[in-house]
């Protein structure tokens, strides 16, 4: 329940955040977000499909459903671009732990949840903020399905590499947001977004207390 809330919240609260700021990104600004978008969700399906090579056969059906509404999110954003896909190179397939790979995949799902709220409020209405609102729709199942795979290790000894990478991911935030929003004019907006992202991220892991609240954007 608290995560469908949190969901809710943070859905509502990215999509009011790009409400506020509709209007002032430049043809340009556009450009380069779409491009952003289009990279991000290219990268969220290689890191789909690295994880289909190590993780257990009753895991794949899942993932394989979410592979799927991978590759319609970025031919989303591929159809929005004026010039030639650019080759998204894949990172090098590293040996992981099955609630490593779950951590990572759950951390970019959080993240576009909220971002593609933001691109809703933003777009306002019309045939591609209809499509967007699908594309964050989908997470939904994503982000619950994958929280629910990491409750087993929440007590295990194997979660603190699973904090690590969340709080990797925190320290990083303003660095993703500017790959979107890069302009010094879009500081508020990138600061404002990260939060919802973060409240999110430690909702979805498990992570809410204390403990990770405070100091949120620690170094490792």
């Amino acid at each position: 329940m608290a995560l469908t809330q949190s969901l809710e919240a943070c859905a509502q609260r990215a999509h009011a955040l790009g409400c506020q700021w509709r209007g002032t990104l430049s043809e340009q600004d556009q450009r380069f977000m779409v491009k952003a978008f289009h990279r991000a969700e290219s990268l969220a399906k290689v890191a789909l499909c690295q994880a289909l090579e190590q993780v257990s056969e009753q895991y794949q059906p899942s993932l394989l459903a979410q592979l799927a509404d991978e590759e319609r999110h970025v031919d989303v954003f591929a159809n929005w671009r004026d010039e030639a896909e650019e080759e998204v190179l894949s990172p090098r397939l590293k040996e992981r732990t099955e609630p490593v790979w779950f951590a990572l995949l759950l951390v970019n799902e959080v993240a576009g949840f909220c971002q593609f709220h933001m691109l809703h409020g933003l777009l306002g209405e019309g045939a591609y903020a209809d499509a967007v609102a699908e594309v964050a729709h989908d997470e939904i199942e994503h982000i619950e399905r994958l929280s629910r795979w990491l409750e087993p290790w929440r007590e295990a000894p194997a979660f603190a590499d699973i904090e690590r990478i969340v709080r990797r991911f925190r320290r990083d935030l303003d660095g993703r947001m500017k790959q979107f929003l890069p302009r010094d004019e879009f500081e508020e907006f990138r600061a404002e977004l990260a939060t919802a992202i973060e409240q999110l991220l430690l909702v979805a892991f498990g992570m809410s207390g204390e403990r990770y609240s405070e100091g949120s954007r620690q170094t490792e």
